[in-house]
């Protein structure tokens, strides 16, 4: 198969930054459903997600991206195609002059199959999250877009560790960085007056990051995605990972849990 990539162009907005000053992790989903759109499109393909939904959602985040006022470019191709799934790839670089590939991804669509199973995360009342949908995270098909799962999964993250941090982590010691996100969505999530559960474990520890699994889960106990997200400890000095202060990693470990 001729993998013939198709460039796409995003605008950045101040709006996209986080407290580092970089682009958030949220906002590399949003711009590559711009590429993967304009890739669809560019091949007679409806991108409508009625007709062929997104599946799973691979990113891996390779270096921090800056607020320029040139557009980001995508990058897309298709790696698999079918006449009922696809399997598109991404790279993200900077707008510019800038060549550095900030993220690489990789999308499955339709009957496209993953390949691994989703994650397990028992309900737990310490590891809860009460995901209220807006009507502002839906897309066209009245259900949230897979652009709001990654903003849902990490509001989620943040709350978990809020108690963590208040259980004896100190605030703002160090600095996480989201290094690879991987979403596996499983059932439509609604705008409805009913919160969802999303319930949160901290899975592993590592010498510079930590990984973090999380589901959203409605009252029947269906779940409706899952999420795993490796972090690192990120130096914006240094621009680049260390080793977190010692005895942190240790205390960290305290709160592993089993799935």
């Amino acid at each position: 198969m001729i993998r013939v990539r198709h460039r796409s162009s995003c605008p950045l907005r101040w709006a996209d930054l986080d407290l580092l000053g970089h682009v958030n992790n949220v906002r590399y989903a949003d711009y590559l459903r711009v590429g993967r759109d304009d890739l669809l499109r560019a091949s007679g393909i409806d991108p409508d997600p009625t007709s062929l939904p997104v599946r799973r959602h691979e990113l891996t985040f390779l270096a921090p991206l800056m607020f320029s006022r040139e557009p980001v470019v995508v990058e897309s191709w298709f790696a698999d195609r079918s006449e009922r799934g696809a399997v598109v790839e991404h790279e993200i670089l900077g707008g510019g002059s800038d060549p550095v590939v900030h993220l690489r991804a990789r999308t499955f669509l339709g009957d496209a199959a993953p390949g691994s199973a989703p994650v397990v995360v028992r309900s737990a009342a310490d590891r809860h999250y009460a995901l209220q949908v807006r009507a502002g995270d839906l897309d066209v098909t009245g259900a949230a877009s897979d652009v709001a799962f990654v903003e849902f999964f990490q509001e989620a993250r943040i709350g978990f560790f809020d108690r963590i941090m208040r259980d004896g982590l100190e605030r703002g010691k160090v600095r996480w960085v989201v290094a690879q996100t991987d979403i596996d969505y499983l059932r439509p999530v609604l705008n409805r007056p009913a919160a969802y559960d999303c319930f949160t474990r901290l899975a592993r520890v590592g010498n510079k990051s930590l990984t973090v699994e999380s589901v959203i889960r409605d009252e029947t106990g269906a779940d409706h995605a899952t999420a795993r997200v490796v972090l690192v400890v990120f130096d914006p000095v240094a621009n680049r990972s260390v080793e977190p202060p010692p005895g942190y990693r240790a205390l960290l470990e305290t709160f592993v849990a089993p799935s």
